[in-house]
C-alpha cells in the first residue's frame, strides 16, 4: 500500500515488480508469465511517456503492482502490464487498434489467454455511463470481465502514485474523470472484495483534491494523455511515412 498520499510504495521498475512477487509468494509459471509481458510491454511501449513526463511503462507496472498487492492472479498481473496495448502500443504498423495481426503477434509472445485479457480491456467501454452501472451489473459478469474490471481500477488508481496526474498538462480532464465516476469505482472495488482498494482510492482522490502544485513543475502545453518522445537517430519506415502523409491528406479533403 502506499506509505502515503504523496510518495509511492508500489513497483515502478520490472525489477521491483519481481521483487515484490517473489516476496508475496508468487512463483513459477506466475512470474514467467510477468516476466514475458514486461519483455513485451518494454518493446510496444518503448519511448512512450505520460503527459506529466514520466515514462509509460512505470505505469503499467504500477498497476501490475497494485494488483500484486491484492494477490490477483498472475495472469491478471501480467494483463495488467499489457492493458493497454491495442491503444497506446506501437507495433510499427500504424495506427491504434485491433488487427488479426496484432493479435497474433501478442499470442506469439504471451500466449492466447493473456492476450485475450488485453483485447477484453481494450473491447469493453469505459465511459462515465458504463463505469457508473458497473456496481449493479458485477453479479452478471464473467469471471475474466470482472479481472478485466479489476486491472482498470489498478489502471486508474495508478494515475494517484505520487500524484502523477496532477504534473500532466490534462490534469483537470482527468480529474474532471475521477469526480464523475470516483464513488463508481469505490464501490466497484468494494463489491469485487477489494476494501483495501477502495480505501486508497479514497484516501488518494481527498489527496489530490486537496494537493496543490508549483506551476513551474506542471507541462506546460495541453498534451495528449502520452506520445512518443523518440530518439534524434528514429526514422519510422517508408511505408509508414507514407501511410501517415495519406492519412493526413484525406483528412483535409
Amino acid at each position: 500500500m502506499l506509505a502515503n498520499a504523496a510518495t509511492s510504495s508500489y513497483a515502478q521498475t520490472n525489477i521491483q515488480l519481481y521483487n515484490q512477487l517473489q516476496e508475496t509468494g508468487y512463483a513459477g509459471e506466475d512470474l514467467a508469465c510477468v516476466r514475458s509481458a514486461y519483455e513485451l510491454a518494454l518493446r510496444l511501449f518503448a519511448g512512450r511517456v505520460l503527459s506529466s513526463g514520466r515514462v509509460f511503462l512505470a505505469h503499467v507496472i504500477g498497476a501490475a503492482s497494485i494488483l500484486a498487492s491484492v494477490k490477483a492472479s498472475g495472469r491478471v498481473v501480467a494483463a495488467a502490464l499489457l492493458h493497454n496495448a491495442y491503444k497506446n502500443g506501437d507495433f510499427g504498423d500504424g495506427e491504434p487498434g485491433v488487427t488479426h495481426e496484432r493479435r497474433r503477434y501478442i499470442s506469439d509472445a504471451v500466449g492466447t489467454e493473456l492476450e485475450a485479457y488485453v483485447h477484453r480491456y481494450y473491447s469493453m467501454s469505459w465511459e462515465t455511463k458504463v463505469v457508473r452501472a458497473l456496481p449493479e451489473q458485477l453479479p452478471q459478469l464473467s469471471t475474466m470481465d470482472r479481472e478485466v474490471v479489476t486491472i482498470f481500477l489498478a489502471d486508474n488508481l495508478e494515475k494517484f502514485v505520487d500524484m502523477n496526474l496532477l504534473y500532466g498538462s490534462n490534469s483537470q480532464r482527468v480529474l474532471a474523470f475521477f469526480e464523475r465516476t470516483g464513488p463508481a469505482q469505490i464501490a466497484i472495488a468494494q463489491g469485487l472484495g477489494l476494501p483495501e482498494l477502495a480505501a486508497e482510492f479514497e484516501t488518494q482522490w481527498k489527496a489530490a483534491q486537496t494537493r496543490t502544485l508549483p506551476p513551474e513543475l506542471r507541462a506546460a502545453s495541453e498534451q495528449k494523455n502520452s506520445s512518443i518522445l523518440a530518439p534524434a537517430s528514429y526514422r519510422p519506415r517508408l511505408g509508414l511515412r507514407w501511410h501517415h502523409l495519406w492519412r493526413k491528406w484525406r483528412s483535409q479533403d
